[in-house]
């Protein structure tokens, strides 16, 4: 008589059903301990929350106080700022500091950029600081502007306010209130708890039993019925595996001859296996003359990878040759460095150093993409500027205007229906020796000097050069500088501003360069290369590098 696998589970599943049944009744007398649970946890969480809601409650109400405060502050401060009146303002900031919560009061000077004055609170003494303690950031912060109140028209800014203060002292009160009811209630739950326990022993080992009988009798079953059928399945299964993974050079047949239906399941497999085994042994020879043609193909892809990389190399040698050598530059002017480093073997920044008997002309260029198409721009702007030179080497302004014209000639980017939209950002110095003077004008690349560890930056014109939007006719700015050898002058590309790293994997920025110049400004320029190279690379990180970095600094 055939024995369906269906009978056997179902005579496995009336066992545990049986057995549930039978446990039921003793789980049914739990459901008084899940309410009780659930009216502790409600009360706790009703509790919680309207401490929350009063919590809420208090910090918005002292939050309005503070702003109050705040706007005092503010009108207060307004002529004392204005007047540069410190020690007026220190008067009335010692009587404002006296209010509970507040902890720092800090007052910036708009039209200096500076602070202008910082009182902070600790252990109930006030102190007039320029800086504030690092605990202080902890603090709630509210921020004011200070207008001119004597301009009625404008309303100018000329300050801020940023007022510090604590809202621990509201939390603490709450947190004391929270701490007590929790304890309350727990102290409820544990006396109903242990009026529970002594009863819930006697149950938990009735349940326990029950368990134990329930897997002992399931085990057995699944282990006469289900278990040992599988097992053979497996042992077939597996060793059918190994021959297709080219492990074993024959399989089995699966030896599972019962009358249900893993039976049945072992006759299909060993017909399966029978045709899937034939498959295989056309499938192996397939796969060795693929591998032959794989073969033949990496072959041809490695030749054309070579001359790629060899066009890229000699592409590469080509841009070096328009780079010039330091030592030619460093001869033409008291002391000087060159950053030059391509985030590809071809880049798109280049810096130009041409030399007559009357002057320099110094410019940093930042092309379009990167590596061959940005290498390509960097020889076109080259080669232009080169010939340019002759004709505008004292006037940079024209050479740009010119050079414009120019880029957007040679890539037919004079109309909006144009394929192409590349051009480029310049910075061009023209020092003339005999008058002692400095020439600059830029094209979204501005010139930063230090005069007396003082820095100036002058600004370049915000039009690019070359590109479709590019105006064909517009005249880019001369800038003259007197000098007299003690300023040191800078040139550089985006790529060191705009490259990520730090803590916070935030691009470096415009700021924190600059004062890295500020800080170096007692070096040597090659002292400053190497810091300029080693914070680049600490700040880069793990990060890879995301633009071509050029960066020339020179002294008169």
């Amino acid at each position: 008589m055939k024995q369906s696998i269906i009978f056997k589970t179902l005579l496995v599943i009336g066992t545990i059903i049986v057995l549930i049944f039978v446990a039921s009744g003793y789980l049914v007398s739990q459901s008084d301990n899940k309410l009780i649970a659930k009216i502790v946890a409600y009360n706790l969480d009703s509790t919680m929350k309207a401490l929350d809601y009063r919590q809420e409650i208090s910090l918005k109400k002292n939050q309005l106080e503070m702003q109050a405060v705040t706007n005092m502050i503010v009108k207060n401060s307004s002529t004392f700022l204005q007047n540069f009146d410190v020690d007026g303002l220190k008067e009335n900031l010692l009587f404002d500091m006296k209010g509970d919560g507040i902890k720092a009061i800090k007052v910036w000077d708009s039209s200096m950029n500076e602070l202008f004055l910082l009182a902070y609170k600790d252990n109930g003494k006030i102190f007039f600081k320029n800086t504030l303690p690092k605990s202080y950031a902890d603090y709630t912060q509210f921020k004011k502007p200070i207008h001119d109140l004597s301009d009625k028209v404008y309303n100018k800014k000329i300050g801020e306010i940023v007022l510090f203060y604590d809202e621990s002292i509201i939390t603490k009160a709450i947190n004391e209130l929270k701490k007590q009811a929790v304890q309350d209630i727990n102290s409820f739950n544990e006396t109903i708890d242990h009026e529970l326990l002594q009863a819930n022993v006697v149950k938990l080992s009735i349940a326990i039993g029950f368990l134990v009988i329930i897997l002992t009798v399931i085990s057995i079953l699944l282990m006469v019925y289900v278990n040992n059928p599988l097992k053979i399945l497996k042992s077939g299964l597996d060793d059918f595996f190994l021959f297709l993974q080219n492990k074993k050079n024959s399989t089995q047949t699966i030896m599972l001859n019962t009358s249900d239906e893993f039976g049945q399941m072992a006759y299909s497999l060993n017909e399966n296996i029978s045709v899937s085994a034939k498959l295989h042994e056309e499938i192996r020879g397939l796969n060795f003359n693929l591998e032959q043609k794989v073969k033949a193909r990496t072959s041809e892809l490695a030749e054309i990878n070579q001359e790629l990389q060899d066009s890229i190399e000699y592409a590469s040698t080509i841009q070096r040759s328009f780079v010039k050598d330091i030592s030619l530059i460093k001869n033409s002017v008291t002391d000087a460095f060159s950053i030059w480093q391509p985030r590809d073997k071809v880049g798109g920044d280049l810096y130009i150093h041409e030399e007559s008997a009357e002057g320099i002309l110094f410019g940093v260029i930042d092309c379009t993409g990167h590596s061959v198409p940005g290498g390509f721009m960097t020889m076109l702007a080259g080669s232009v500027i080169k010939r340019l030179a002759s004709e505008f080497f004292k006037n940079p302004a024209k050479l740009l205007s010119e050079l414009n014209k120019a880029i957007k000639y040679q890539l037919s980017q004079e109309g909006e229906s144009s394929l192409s939209d590349d051009g480029l950002d310049m910075g061009l110095c023209y020092i003339n020796k005999q008058k002692n003077t400095l020439l600059f004008s830029g094209a979204k690349l501005d010139l930063v000097y230090f005069k007396n560890d003082e820095i100036n930056i002058i600004k370049a014109n915000k039009q690019s050069i070359g590109y479709k939007k590019s105006n064909s006719d517009y005249e880019y700015t001369n800038h003259e500088i007197h000098v007299d050898g003690s300023e040191s002058f800078y040139l550089y590309s985006d790529g060191i501003t705009d490259q990520v790293g730090g803590l916070k994997n935030f691009p470096y920025g415009n700021k924190k360069f600059k004062q890295l110049l500020s800080s170096i400004q007692n070096k040597s320029m090659t002292e400053q290369e190497e810091i300029i190279t080693d914070t680049l690379l600490s700040y880069q990180g793990e990060n890879s590098r995301r633009d071509d970095v050029t960066v020339i600094g020179f002294r008169l």
